[in-house]
């Protein structure tokens, strides 16, 4: 599992994309065969109610060969337009084995735009 931090800008409607890292074996995580992913944006890093701190999630899709390890999440006019702070994400798929996991998590940093969009 990746962890990091991520700072998007207010208003910023391009897709957010992960490349992920095996710690393991070094290098890109092979996502072969891994299905179903989401990037879920809740308002604590630990809830006790996972789904009552959910803010929103956002589909996503491999972005290149599934051996570089990148997924892109399409950004949405509502995700874009919350208002700046710290959050916390979770990226979560199905492995091969149809498992459900977590594949990264961390802060998500909305900061406001200086320009009008």
């Amino acid at each position: 599992m990746s962890e990091g931090a991520v700072t998007r800008v207010r208003e910023d409607r391009a897709p957010a994309v992960f490349g992920l890292t095996n710690k393991d074996v070094g290098g890109a995580f092979d996502l072969t065969g891994w299905a179903d992913f989401q990037l879920v944006i809740s308002a604590e890093a630990q809830p006790l109610d996972p789904a009552a701190a959910e803010l929103y999630r956002l589909p996503g899709a491999i972005d290149a060969e599934p051996t570089a390890g990148r997924l892109s999440f399409p950004v949405t006019a509502a995700a874009a337009a919350e208002p700046p702070g710290y959050r916390f994400y979770e990226i979560i798929a199905n492995d091969p084995n149809g498992l459900r996991r977590t594949l990264s998590q961390g802060r998500w940093n909305v900061i406001q735009t200086r320009a009008a969009r």
